[in-house]
């Protein structure tokens, strides 16, 4: 949200990626689409899974995966605008995925590159990318001033385990609090939840911390509360139940503050969940759960 508008970005059937700028309106309380534009897609390539971040001058950003669809190499681009989306500027460096295809997966991309995501996000300084390649969790900090010439840092984060199962930004979560510094809940690999943090005084990452020691975090998200709490919510047990995870001090140290469960539904089957990146008094939770009759259903949940 900006200037009290909702910049939202999406995948069009097509391939390419649009963005919506929403209105809300009090009296009638729901949102409008004031606006609608499709980033200009490059020949050949497929764009998707995209996410967008908007610094303080107004500038959108936005960071999009782009699947050649005649070799199968797949990569991130990044474009930004500021003029609303009316016009797009590509950063000229890419960013390539290195990992092989696994097998299996994809046939139509066999001999290219494994699927890859990124998150974008403003910082002090300009903006960032949070990205997964192959099992890897990566950085780059991109410069204003250098931005449009393609020049970057590029940071490797993290190199956990061999065993996720998507990398496809469903195994990262992230918000950003009002120093500029940024809170990430991951995983490990190895089904264990973990968590990040990012200095922005020292433009340094913390050790990671594993917040649990047992199956878990193949889906999770992380909250900011108004009063400096973060929660982490994550599933339990192959989807059994859910959990959330709790931080009074800043990350620092973590315990689980409640465990979610329910018995609308006959199996929770493969548990999605979903909650608000910033919230106020309580964390509202959505859980996707699957019906043994092939229906799907949303379990709502406050934690206090």
């Amino acid at each position: 949200i900006y200037n009290d508008k909702l910049y939202e970005v999406y995948t069009t059937g097509s391939g390419s990626t649009a963005l919506s700028i929403l209105d809300y309106s009090e009296a009638n309380v729901s949102w409008s689409i004031s606006s609608t534009v499709v980033l200009p897609n490059p020949p050949s390539l497929k764009l998707e899974r995209p996410s967008i971040a908007i610094t303080p001058d107004g500038t959108l950003w936005v960071c999009c995966t782009a699947t050649d669809e005649v070799t199968g190499d797949v990569s991130l681009r990044v474009f930004s605008s500021a003029d609303d989306g009316q016009t797009w500027t590509l950063i000229n460096e890419r960013i390539d995925n290195t990992i092989d295809n696994p097998s299996g997966i994809k046939p139509q991309l066999q001999g290219g590159k494994g699927r890859m995501s990124g998150n974008i996000m403003a910082t002090k300084d300009g903006v960032s990318l949070l990205y997964t390649n192959g099992n890897t969790l990566n950085w780059v900090d991109y410069s204003l001033s250098g931005a449009s010439s393609g020049t970057y840092e590029n940071k490797r984060l993290l190199v956990y385990g061999t065993s996720q199962k998507d990398p496809d930004g469903t195994h990262f979560s992230s918000v950003t609090d009002s120093q500029g510094n940024i809170h990430v809940a991951t995983n490990n690999g190895n089904s264990r939840v973990v968590y990040l943090r990012y200095d922005s005084a020292t433009d340094t990452w913390d050790a990671p911390v594993e917040i649990t020691s047992y199956r878990s975090g193949s889906y999770m998200q992380i909250s900011l509360l108004a009063d400096g709490r973060i929660y982490i919510t994550y599933e339990v047990s192959g989807g059994s139940y859910l959990e959330v995870s709790e931080s009074t001090d800043g990350g620092n140290t973590w315990g689980v503050n409640s465990r979610l469960t329910q018995d609308v539904v006959s199996d929770p089957g493969n548990a999605r969940v979903e909650t608000p990146a910033y919230a106020q008094g309580t964390l509202p939770v959505f859980q996707q759960v699957d019906n043994l009759d092939g229906t799907s259903s949303l379990v709502y949940y406050e934690v206090a």
